[in-house]
């Protein structure tokens, strides 16, 4: 028997591992008894909120079925809207029914928060509170954006969960045992033990003409960590939260005054995400711990509505988290982007307990950055570059959590006064693919646009340091060449020396008609398609259309100078990827 368990990705794509065979099964050729012997059985994970709502889960089961298999137990569709728990725990449940094997039965007593905490909020006077969100003037409320307060049927709602964690907290103390030792091994790092590094130099990237758009490039030091790199691995940092919204949540909450109180947290089932650590205080959980600018799930704003003591607020909360309310919950958090802790802040009479807190916030993940450098003269250091995030989301000011964090550490280095006092936590992420061929003679083609061109820095150092090599080609675009002509000096200091063979530019906003490395390519066309006879081609920077963009202008290339049909093209540049030969690191 065979069981299927896939997502969608993109526009109703297969994910990476199973491209192959989705590639495989969907041959038209297929006789339709292929899989005549075959029994099978699909679970789709998915998204309501997207179009495609686990359209490769239906279409594999489809498909299987149009090739003779057997379908021994029915399709199954998990909702990540809705939370995966309310598809997948009762398919799981018939699923082994069908083997006949019996369930636990086990039933989950609701947790409770222990007797210490009890006794510790029973003492807890409700307070107005002495801090606002910044982002709450801008904030819309329900009913300005929704004219009526719809009451959700029962049967549409998410299934409501217990808290995950048990909470106890302990008298105050003020030096917490640290969790991460630094010892001279970078096996030890990682996302629970990073090391501690030192930010040791800071440069703005941009020019003083980019009034919307500032990069840095900062320096890291790793010097007494022995941690080992090669151009191309990426460097993962644990950023805390803005301490402000710490405050107000803590205050909004009504557990400020144990702010400082040590923190023991019981798991109470198998939960994802990193561990907490073993001894921490109760802010420290709020400011390292918790994503709270995640975009609440709908499951969460079930659990919500039950701590509500208004019931308007309650009935909203719930209609927002059914599956009625879909149009609702896109217009009303999708379209501000609204954070759980706005969502408490825009419906005041939710208190939710504590170690239901732990359970709703989902766990604060590392950001992780290219490393632009070369161990070959940088052996201790890392040298990264970013964007500091701020945009408008609905008419609210949103910042990035960590480079705008990144930005105020590196204030003293960037006016040159003085050195920053807090460490970075830092750890590897090596890199499976996106690494330079071993064969340094073979051709290369970088594609990278923006903050993407980062990686290939330390490619290029690295090549710089090794001084033979094979011909480089670069592509780099940005808007304008005296506004973000990101590593202006070195990329052209490369070229002057030999290590760049060819640097194209293209500044999409230095005149009328928009110019992109997608034109680029296509004007060096030839170029490009001889180099990858035996080359690789490196494409980094934005996923959402730029990758697609410099995709579709691959093929073109293999169509216009390999004589050959766009299906033809398509499979070759499929091919590359397979070989590894065409790499890509690109993000949303």
């Amino acid at each position: 028997k065979v069981i299927i368990v896939c997502s969608t990705t993109g526009n109703g794509d297969p994910p990476s591992n199973a491209e192959k065979f989705w590639r495989f099964i969907k041959k038209r050729a297929h006789p339709s008894t292929l899989l005549k012997h075959v029994q099978y059985t699909v679970l789709g994970l998915g998204d309501t909120n997207y179009d495609k709502f686990c359209h490769m889960g239906k279409s594999i089961y489809r498909r299987l079925k149009d090739l003779g298999a057997e379908s021994f137990y029915d399709l199954g569709c998990a909702d990540e809207a809705m939370g995966l728990e309310d598809a997948v725990e009762p398919w799981i449940e018939g699923f082994w029914k069908t083997f006949d094997i019996p369930t636990s039965g086990q039933v989950l007593e609701p947790v409770k928060t222990t007797e210490v905490l009890d006794q510790a909020m029973q003492k807890v006077a409700i307070t107005p509170l002495s801090t606002e969100l910044a982002t709450l003037p801008f904030l819309a409320s329900f009913e300005s954006i929704i004219q009526e307060t719809k009451e959700a049927e029962a049967g549409r709602l998410p299934r409501l969960h217990e808290p995950s964690f048990n909470v106890s907290l302990l008298a105050p103390k003020h030096e917490i045992t640290k969790t991460v030792v630094e010892v001279a091994t970078d096996a030890m790092y990682n996302a629970t033990t990073p090391f501690l590094s030192s930010l040791t130099s800071a440069r703005y990237l941009t020019t003083s003409l980019s009034k919307d758009r500032t990069v840095l490039a900062l320096e890291l030091d790793i010097s007494s960590s022995g941690i080992e790199y090669v151009p191309g691995d990426v460097v993962g940092i644990n950023c805390p939260n803005d301490e402000a919204i710490v405050d107000y949540l803590l205050q909004r909450l009504q557990v400020n005054e144990f702010a400082l109180h040590r923190v023991e947290i019981e798991a109470k089932k198998k939960v994802t995400g990193m561990p907490f650590p073993l001894e921490s205080t109760l802010r420290d959980i709020f400011l390292y711990h918790l994503d709270l600018v995640a975009l609440p799930k709908k499951a969460t704003l079930r659990a919500l509505a039950s701590y509500c003591t208004n019931a308007i607020e309650k009935t909203r909360l719930n209609w927002l988290s059914s599956k009625d309310g879909g149009n609702d919950f896109r217009a009303f958090i999708d379209a501000q982007y609204l954070s759980i802790v706005e969502i408490l802040a825009l419906f005041p009479s939710c208190q939710p307990p504590l170690n239901h807190v732990l359970s709703l916030f989902p766990r604060l993940s590392p950001r992780y950055y290219s490393i632009a450098s070369s161990p070959l003269t940088s052996p201790s250091s890392v040298s990264i570059a970013f964007t500091v995030v701020e945009y408008t989301y609905g008419n609210i000011p949103r910042k990035g959590l960590c480079s705008t964090w990144l930005n105020a550490l590196a204030k003293p280095l960037l006016e040159k006064s003085g050195k920053p006092t807090a460490k970075v936590p830092i750890f590897l992420k090596p890199a499976t693919d996106f690494i330079l061929p071993s064969d340094a003679s073979l051709p290369l083609v970088l594609i990278g646009p923006g903050t993407g061109v980062a990686p290939f820095m330390g490619f290029l150092e690295h090549r710089a340091a090794q001084t033979t090599g094979g011909p480089i080609h670069l592509f780099f675009g940005c808007r304008s060449r005296t506004q973000d002509y990101l590593f202006q000096f070195e990329l052209e200091k490369y070229h002057a020396k030999g290590t760049l063979t060819s640097l194209f530019t293209a500044f999409s906003r230095d005149q009328a008609e928009k110019h992109y490395v997608t034109h680029e390519l296509i004007k060096n066309g030839a170029l490009v398609y001889a180099s990858l006879v035996n080359g690789h081609v490196y494409v980094c920077g934005d996923g959402m259309l730029m990758a697609k963009d410099v995709q579709e202008a691959l093929v073109t290339i293999f169509v216009d100078h390999g004589d050959i049909t766009r299906e033809e093209a398509e499979n070759h540049l499929k091919q590359l990827g397979r070989d590894g030969r065409y790499v890509r690191d690109i993000w949303c």
